[in-house]
């Protein structure tokens, strides 16, 4: 769906409908799941019917500049860009939480950045939320630029200090979705949902995707700027 239409229908539906705008995104969110650039619309007006206590103004807290790109990425010829995410939640499980990412080009440039709040969560949801929205707005910026059929084919690097991220891509999800995205007790994967629109952003869109382990909180620039976000995020 293009975006002027997506931004028009919100408009005329929220006129009419007896619930908040927060919950048409809901809705709207569910029958757009196959869609990854109205996805990244929807999250970007959620997080304008957030009430503003939880916004927070861009604030430069890292020096982004001179960011070093990851070994992996350099030395694989065919990636023209590495994404870095992060969440966390306040009070886990059921409080505020954040995720954040940001992306570099093949040059080191941060041509991605972004942050966001949702209320009762948890940190696995914000870790997998990050890693989801860092891909969905690398679509839609490659949509915008008329790459996407080109780049979209290429190695993708995304770095997460989530383990149950990259073991749920690398590990579980596929035998998840043989046995009809349940799991071995034939209970649903928690954070289902999720899982599901990566896995559509993996199969559909980047086929290529490699999300690595980088551990957390020992002075890896791009994950402790992700990390910074998310904390400023949480003090709204």
């Amino acid at each position: 769906m293009k975006k002027g239409l997506l931004r028009n229908h919100f408009k005329e539906q929220e006129a009419t409908i007896k619930n908040s705008p927060l919950d048409l995104i809901l809705e709207l969110e569910k029958l757009l799941a196959s869609d990854p650039i109205a996805l990244s619309i929807l999250g970007d007006l959620r997080e304008q019917v957030v009430p503003s206590k939880q916004r927070l103004a861009k604030q430069q807290v890292v020096e982004k500049r001179g960011f070093e790109l990851p070994e992996e990425f350099v030395q694989e010829k065919n990636a023209s860009f590495v994404l870095f995410s992060d969440g966390a939640c306040k009070e886990n499980p059921g409080g505020v939480g954040a995720w954040a990412f940001v992306g570099q080009n093949r040059q080191g440039e941060v041509f991605l950045e972004k942050s966001g709040v949702a209320n009762n969560t948890t940190n696995n949801r914000m870790e997998l939320t990050g890693v989801i929205r860092a891909l969905e707005h690398l679509y839609q910026y490659l949509e915008e630029n008329s790459q996407a059929a080109a780049k979209s084919k290429e190695v993708i690097f995304l770095f997460t200090d989530s383990r149950y991220v990259v073991d749920g891509f690398s590990k579980w999800m596929a035998g998840w979705k043989r046995r009809g995205w349940k799991k071995p007790d034939n209970r649903e994967p928690e954070n289902l949902e999720l899982w599901q629109r990566l896995d559509r952003l993996h199969h559909e869109v980047f086929s290529k995707l490699k999300i690595l382990w980088v551990r957390g909180h020992v002075g890896h620039p791009q994950n402790e700027y992700c990390d910074q976000l998310c904390t400023e995020r949480l003090k709204a």
